[in-house]
């Protein structure tokens, strides 16, 4: 997640979108914390729920 980005309107609560960006956002202030093992937790976690979100779309 960028700057730019954490600074945004985040998107409605309940959605994947959402959660999404909580998580990302986690990775970013963790980032700028200097916490790399945090950072990757996040990321990681993050990159979970995205495939979750494709697989959901997909019916899998």
């Amino acid at each position: 997640m960028t700057k730019e980005k954490a600074d945004r309107e985040p998107p409605e609560r309940g959605t994947d979108a959402r959660v999404i960006y909580d998580l990302e956002s986690n990775a970013y202030w963790a980032r700028r914390a200097g916490n790399a093992e945090e950072e990757a937790a996040w990321e990681k976690a993050a990159e979970y729920a995205r495939q979750a979100k494709r697989y959901g779309e997909q019916g899998i």
